[in-house]
């Protein structure tokens, strides 16, 4: 799972665009430190969100894949 990074917003919905064009890979914890990363990103023909989060606990991310539209449903209710 590597998909490339098309829109990427932080957990205050704020944009970052320096992520798009990124794999997922390549944005890794160094590139953007925010704790909640909700990110439309495409892996071959399909594009879906994708939402990252971090669990400083556990130093881990935590991924989840989702259909769910960003204006009904926001990073941290999904």
């Amino acid at each position: 799972l590597n998909p490339k990074i098309i829109q990427a917003w932080r957990g205050d919905g704020r944009e970052v665009p320096k992520l798009a064009g990124l794999s997922l890979k390549e944005a890794g914890r160094r590139r953007c430190r925010a704790e909640v990363l909700d990110m439309v990103v495409k892996s071959g023909k399909v594009e879906y969100r994708l939402i990252r989060r971090w669990f400083a606990e556990e130093k881990r991310f935590c991924l989840w894949m989702t259909n769910l539209p960003r204006a009904a449903w926001s990073a941290e209710q999904v």
